[in-house]
């Protein structure tokens, strides 16, 4: 879930650098191509989409800040899991110098609207290498920058009290530090750094309705906190039911409401949903088998398939199976076949490794979908702990898959 809890996600804003004193907004085709092939999770052609953005408006700040905030998007889900590669550690960081750089031309602006841009941009980029240095235990450099970035947020809204997008960082920031652990949360206050949960809420709310730019990104901060912190599911669904209208490819914001719906006990919708789900692993089970660990762990990837989550696991995949063999549902073998194997994962998680060897059993005797006998076979032999599923989840190329199985 904490892939969501940053500074950042603010790559939608769709303001483009034009000369050296003024901004436009575009309504271009190619930044709306690039943010659906991101979420969609298609993340080789998002990569290509930004920097074809970057490549058509190389003075533009704004294009450097969009690029770094899609490559966060595509790390974060694995954030403790898989350490991001070096070209893309490189990359990230060289897009916000870059962002920083032409920001800087835009506080020598005597005019105030572009002085705010300016500090709008330089906050951002501040505050994504701010939670870049905390995720990677570099304390002291985080506090920096994440107090440098809250100084040019406040600047920009000085400046501007219109500048709605602005509080989506603002907001993001109060809710999160808020939320620290007592230790960290007291060294915040004594280096000057003073967070309200309840202010940084109603500043994402402020951003989600008004903000110009930033509504998608507030809405999927608000909607995780709902989800995770506060437990109010239904707040959380209707938040994503919205995105998934605007996003109808998006397997993530799909598993999402998978999740809420059987959280709020419609099963019914729930189950359909993950059946749809197959239907896309069916269709594109190379993109399928790329995303999934994406979708399995994203929503907290430092924590995925904690004992609370294993327990759901086992409780979802035991509805759908009792669903879905029903004669009357005439579901596909290999659909089932993936019930039975998720489940197995659940119950070794769980600690039930009779229930996990009968389903990892049930799923050789029929056929093969998407390395389920392979798999079947490893977990049956040797019991598949954290460490084992997320190898498995891990999506690997035709040839790897030949050398392992060897």
């Amino acid at each position: 879930m904490r892939r969501l809890f940053f500074f950042l996600l603010f790559f939608s804003s769709g303001r483009l650098y034009a000369g050296e004193n003024f901004l436009i907004s575009t309504s271009s085709t190619e930044l709306k191509t690039a943010l659906s092939d991101l979420y969609g999770m298609n993340f080789e052609q998002a990569n290509r989409d930004f920097a074809q953005i970057i490549e058509a408006n190389p003075n533009d700040p704004f294009a450097y800040l969009s690029d770094a905030g899609a490559l966060w998007w595509e790390t974060s889900a694995r954030n403790g899991i898989i350490p991001p590669p070096d070209w893309l550690r490189q990359r990230f960081k060289n897009d916000l110098n870059l962002a920083i750089k032409g920001a800087k031309r835009l506080l020598a602006s005597s005019r105030r609207a572009d002085q705010a841009e300016g500090h709008f941009i330089i906050g951002l980029s501040l505050g994504e290498l701010g939670e870049w240095d905390f995720i990677h235990h570099h304390w002291f450099k985080a506090f920096l920058n994440g107090r440098k970035a809250l100084s040019h947020l406040k600047d920009c809204v000085r400046l501007d009290s219109t500048y709605y997008d602005a509080y989506l960082g603002l907001g993001s920031y109060d809710y999160q530090v808020s939320r620290f652990g007592f230790l960290l949360k007291a060294g915040a206050f004594l280096g000057g750094l003073h967070a309200n949960e309840r202010r940084g809420i109603e500043q994402l709310i402020i951003a989600e309705d008004r903000g110009p730019y930033s509504r998608d990104q507030a809405a999927i901060f608000l909607a995780t906190l709902y989800l995770m912190d506060k437990k109010d599911y239904k707040t959380s669904l209707s938040i994503i039911e919205k995105l998934r209208q605007k996003y109808p490819e998006s397997l993530y914001f799909e598993f999402l409401e998978i999740a809420l719906r059987s959280k709020l006990g419609e099963w019914n919708r729930s189950l359909a949903l993950g059946q749809d789900v197959f239907n896309v692993a069916k269709a594109n089970p190379e993109a399928y088998e790329k995303n999934l660990l994406d979708l399995a762990c994203g929503f907290s990837p430092q924590d995925c398939l904690n004992p609370q989550e294993s327990y759901e696991i086992v409780n979802w995949f035991s509805r759908a199976i009792d669903f879905f063999q029903r004669p009357e549902q005439n579901a596909n073998e290999g659909f089932l076949s993936l019930l039975h194997l998720y489940r197995g994962f659940g119950e070794d998680l769980e600690g039930l490794r009779d229930a996990a060897k009968n389903d990892y059993q049930w799923v050789l005797a029929h056929p093969d979908f998407l390395e389920s006998h392979s798999q079947a076979k490893e977990c049956l032999t040797f019991s598949c702990g954290r460490r084992e599923v997320l190898n498995l989840l891990q999506f690997k190329p035709a040839r790897e898959k030949t050398d392992s199985a060897q």
